[in-house]
């Protein structure tokens, strides 16, 4: 349930990855049991805490089943799963399409991110006049949690249509980002790293174990 005092900037969830090394024979890991929900609805349930509005970017698949009709889908335009550049392109289209200047990306892995992150990234942009803001802790940047102006949508097509095999979402958005820092997320007994991604089935297991401290 969206609070009072959510953003109007939409916050788009990239789930564009195939989850090969969590070796889940083909299951998104958005489907991951977290709680008592999926890791995804978790995701969703702390992003309503922030914005007013969520969608979801996915590759086309028609096997890939999200069971959100509530949420806004949208599928990758580049096919062959290209990974988080198709999945920004993707959210900045939609955003463009329907009038919005600007869109949060996170991705569909990292459920501990920090309840004050689309404030932290808006306010970065508003101050500093950068046309994207992305996140960093403890010297490790995470490019998919940013924020981005739709003007990046043609910039974004130029270097995905590049024939360069070294192309990384960070790699470009070092051209127009601001580097927004946010500390270790405090709970009442441990320091979490906010932007822990669930890659490896290690990664998962150390994520519930987090989860009982939140």
């Amino acid at each position: 349930m969206y609070n009072n005092m959510c953003s109007p900037i939409p916050t788009v969830i990239i789930a564009g990855g195939q989850s090969r090394r969590l070796q889940l024979g083909g299951q998104p890991k958005w489907q991951l049991p977290f709680g008592k929900q999926t890791l995804l609805n978790y995701i969703i349930s702390q992003l309503e805490k922030q914005t007013s509005k969520i969608a979801i970017n996915a590759p086309y698949s028609p096997a890939i089943p999200l069971n959100r009709e509530d949420l806004d889908l949208i599928y990758d335009i580049y096919p062959n799963f290209c990974g988080p550049l198709a999945g920004l392109h993707s959210a900045l289209s939609w955003a463009q399409e329907h009038g919005y200047d600007w869109v949060a990306t996170t991705p569909c892995d990292s459920p501990f991110f920090p309840p004050n992150l689309l404030q932290q990234l808006t306010k970065a942009t508003q101050t500093t006049q950068h046309l994207a803001a992305i996140a960093r802790c403890s010297n490790q940047v995470h490019p998919v949690f940013g924020l981005w102006s739709t003007e990046l949508l043609a910039p974004l097509a130029e270097y995905i249509a590049e024939e360069d095999r070294s192309r990384s979402l960070y790699k470009w958005a070092l051209a127009y980002a601001h580097i927004v820092d946010f500390p270790l997320r405090d709970t009442s007994t441990v320091l979490i790293d906010p932007f822990l991604n669930i890659n490896t089935p290690e990664d998962y297991q150390l994520a519930l174990q987090q989860l009982g401290h939140i």
